[in-house]
């Protein structure tokens, strides 16, 4: 089987693993009772709530959207950070309560964009807890717990894995898709993964230079020559039309990408812009590309929560980040 391939092809590579972090911020609200607490309607959408633990109960995490104007998998990272908190036993439970808010609502899907491509998630027993509405933060005995530094900076690759296995289901039509295209595309070559993040990414982490790409695309081709791999492809997912187009003039015949992806051609990102395609597609278009470069036989990355979570969805692929090593380097990995 391919995945299986991809488990064992590079052993003898030691590549270089890390964690992005997503932007969060929090508001901050009254102390409750649990009698308040559990009235969802005496919060205010977009607040974060500051409780202490009382007694033997626990929060509840009621996680809402941080908002309009954040990706996909920044709030993919939230919900596993919340995950780990209900693990570690710092949560009565967590249910993912969007609604009609966020970047991915589509009117013509329904509330909750989660479960356009995500089985419902709602975890723990909301009785054994008091609800607290949030969004990327959460005080639990005066201890301020930002949900995507647990991931980031606590746990290994392997057992972010399992969170997701435990916990999140990807939907049998995205699954479908993901594996159509590994059918058709991918085959028995071998498969480099290169993750671009470009548009507006240069205001949170250095902008890599096409051609610094390009070089670390040539050092993983000689390496994988010099250990027998002759088939090689490489595997773009980007958010820019132009880094594609590089790409393919300078790796002519080799390279594959889902073409159905919508990709910025003026340098506005795509889950901001409001061209193109529908909020939906946007959202299923970051997740196939995710997937897709989870199931490559190594991974190219500049700074990103999708490449950082293709990481997570197979911990066994080695990493190469071609961007500075930030200072929250998990150092578990």
């Amino acid at each position: 089987m391919k995945t299986q391939q991809n488990n064992s092809r590079f052993r003898d590579l030691s590549m270089t693993v890390l964690f992005t972090l997503s932007s969060c911020f929090f508001c901050e609200i009254p102390l409750q009772s649990k009698e308040e607490a559990l009235n969802l309607s005496s919060y205010t959408s977009g607040q974060c709530s500051v409780l202490e633990t009382q007694q033997e109960l626990k929060p509840y995490a009621v996680i809402s959207a941080q908002g309009n104007l954040v990706g996909f998998f920044a709030e993919f990272e939230t919900i596993l950070g919340a995950l780990r908190l209900y693990e570690r036993g710092k949560l009565a439970g967590v249910s993912l309560e969007y609604g009609t808010t966020g970047t991915y609502y589509d009117t013509a899907f329904g509330p909750n964009w989660w479960e356009y491509y995500f089985e419902p998630l709602h975890v723990g027993d909301p009785e054994n807890g008091f609800l607290v509405p949030c969004h990327v933060t959460i005080f639990i005995d005066d201890v301020e717990c930002v949900f995507a530094w647990e991931v980031e900076l606590y746990t290994s690759r392997k057992d972010t894995y399992s969170l997701i296995d435990r916990y999140i289901k990807v939907k049998p039509h995205i699954e479908e898709k993901v594996n159509q295209i590994v059918e058709d595309s991918f085959g028995y070559s071998t498969i480099i993964g290169v993750h671009y993040r470009g548009t507006d990414k240069c205001g949170e982490a250095p902008r890599a230079p096409y051609e610094n790409v390009a070089a670390h695309v040539d050092e993983t081709i000689i390496e994988l020559e010099e250990i027998g791999h002759s088939d090689i492809k490489i595997f773009v997912a980007t958010d820019e039309q132009d880094f594609l187009d590089y790409m393919r003039e300078r790796y002519p015949l080799k390279i594959i990408c889902y073409e159905q992806s919508e990709r910025s051609v003026d340098g506005v990102c795509v889950h901001l812009s409001g061209k193109g395609g529908t909020p939906y597609k946007k959202g299923e278009d970051a997740l196939i590309d995710c997937l897709l470069l989870s199931k490559t036989d190594i991974l190219l990355k500049t700074s990103s929560n999708l490449s950082q979570c293709a990481s997570y969805f197979n911990p066994d692929i080695p990493v190469v980040h071609m961007t500075t090593r930030p200072w929250w380097t998990n150092p578990l990995q």
